[in-house]
């Protein structure tokens, strides 16, 4: 079965075993690339509860859109037969992220799509301290001791990456001398360092 773009198929072996008295059968599902060649989805998809003679695979059925499939086994449950339903977990999207620029130990909001599970937030590369998923559209996330680079977002169906954030650092003022001084009299300026800000 092949879905409507006719970038995505998914094949079914009934009779593939994993003994030679033992046809439980298995199904695998491919995507074509950019350069037209066709790459499997990960590992083949089989009956959960290992039926022995189940033939899982006899049939398939893939929706236009390539994300849920349908696959029959006549001979589950005692040969009364069983249909098992799949869908896929789109990856995450980032959108956008506020601030842009901040210090560590401070709050950004992320917003995008499909964040439910999230497993990993990073900023410039570093996990954030903490991160909240609020919905599936937006993450509360911690710096820690990030860097400017981007932010990404990973869940089990991939990893969203969005460039941009500035990791901010704290002004330093730098000040040697003196270290006491009279009323009235003058004192060196107290400028912030060039490394910070």
């Amino acid at each position: 079965s092949i879905s409507a773009d006719g970038n995505k198929v998914i094949v079914g072996g009934p009779m593939d075993n994993t003994s030679a008295t033992n046809n439980p059968g298995a199904v695998w599902m491919y995507t074509r690339n950019a350069e037209l060649v066709w790459i499997q989805q990960g590992n083949k998809l089989t009956d959960a509860e290992g039926a022995p003679d189940a033939q899982f695979g006899a049939s398939v059925a893939l929706s236009a859109d390539g994300n849920t499939m349908v696959v029959g086994g006549p001979k589950d449950n005692s040969e009364e037969g069983s249909v098992w339903f799949f869908a896929a977990i789109p990856a995450p999207t980032i959108s956008s992220f506020s601030p842009a620029s901040a210090l560590a130990g401070s709050t950004i909001t992320i917003t995008g799509t499909n964040f439910t599970g999230a497993t990993a937030v990073t900023i410039g590369g570093t996990p954030a301290a903490s991160f909240t998923v609020i919905s599936p559209t937006s993450i509360s996330a911690v710096l820690g001791a990030g860097s400017t680079g981007e932010v990404s977002v990973s869940t089990a169906a991939g990893t969203a990456t969005l460039a941009g954030f500035k990791m901010l650092t704290p002004p330093v003022i730098a000040y040697s001398s003196p270290q006491t001084y009279v009323v009235g009299s003058l004192i060196s300026a107290l400028l912030p360092s060039s490394t910070g800000g």
